[in-house]
């Protein structure tokens, strides 16, 4: 595998499954239990929230969606607008060009450099001992066999190991591609909540966190070990990572799904990849909202937590009815 396919093999990861975990401990009451809600506000069209699964590796049909979610036909039926984070329109040249410049930011962002890049002198087996080296070193030979792994701090790779689990889901369709497909189909108007280079610019600010890099070397190691640990942990009590997620899902499930995703919660990944982003989608959401009887599609770990869409609707006046 050439250099180029690894950088396009960590954009596709980036950008097409984004992050599900988060930093907070999230318990919601019952009527938040569910993925499927009805938005409504005195005076306003009434919409429509789903939280989407786009990282377990399956590939959804619209007939296994209508019967996860037995009223999304009557959502359909309501609706004028169907809003998905980003375009997913790929026959679109100005959204290819979108994705062209979000590759371009990963790939500068990939670039060694002051940094991300191992002082000279310095390896990764004088930073970690026994058995925590050959740990280490075997996972990422593993899953970087193109990539001398060594010429980088141990706080590179530590930000890119949550996307490994998600790797293997390239030739899924998501839950929220699914929709967008079937929106077409039925002439409903699509509008996305960012572009792909906004996204690129979040998960880059979660690649190159300054705080990480700030902290010693053998700091840096002795968390990458830990976090290696973690998902050698995932892969050892889930034989199969994407069949549990996927099986939370469809079950509606929001106690298996935050217990999965509970090995990938981080403050720095919370933060710039889901509260960040909703804070910046509110307006937007509010807006068309309140314009069009609309189904917003989001993953689902956007909907809950302080920060999430669920509470920041709220905030606003809406009330949310759980459907499912």
């Amino acid at each position: 595998m050439t250099r180029s396919h690894f950088l396009l093999k960590d954009l596709l990861v980036l950008l097409f499954f984004i992050l599900f975990a988060s930093c907070i401990s999230y318990s919601p009451t019952s009527d938040d239990e569910g993925l499927l809600f009805r938005v409504t506000n005195t005076g306003k069209p009434t919409s429509y929230i789903l939280g989407s699964m786009h990282g377990d590796g399956h590939r959804y049909t619209i007939e296994e969606l209508k019967s996860i979610f037995p009223k999304l036909q009557v959502v359909f039926n309501d609706i004028q607008v169907v809003i998905t984070e980003t375009n997913k329109n790929l026959k679109d040249s100005l959204v290819i060009n979108d994705c062209v410049e979000a590759a371009k930011i990963l790939m500068d962002t990939d670039r060694p450099d002051s940094l991300n890049t191992m002082p000279y002198g310095i390896t990764y087996n004088s930073l970690l001992q026994g058995t925590h080296y050959q740990v280490v070193d075997e996972y990422l030979n593993r899953q970087y066999p193109s990539t001398n792994y060594s010429i980088y701090k141990p706080a590179y790779w530590t930000l890119r190991l949550p996307f490994t689990l998600y790797a293997d889901s390239m030739n899924a369709k998501s839950v929220d591609q699914c929709v967008y497909e079937y929106a077409t189909l039925c002439g409903k108007k699509i509008m996305c909540l960012e572009s792909y280079v906004d996204q690129m610019l979040s998960n880059v600010t979660i690649l190159t966190d300054t705080l990480e890099f700030s902290k010693s070397l053998k700091e840096q190691a002795r968390l990458l070990y830990e976090k290696i640990t973690q998902i050698n942990s995932i892969n050892t009590n889930y034989k199969n990572f994407h069949n549990s997620l996927h099986n939370y899902y469809v079950n509606s499930d929001k106690e298996g799904l935050d217990k999965l995703n509970s090995y990938l919660e981080d403050s720095i990944i919370y933060r710039h990849s889901i509260s960040e982003r909703n804070k910046k989608w509110m307006p937007r959401i509010d807006k068309l909202i309140q314009e069009n009887p609309c189904l917003i599609i989001v993953g689902e770990r956007h909907l809950f937590g302080k920060d999430g869409l669920i509470p920041l609707l709220k905030g606003k006046g809406y009330l949310l009815e759980k459907l499912n």
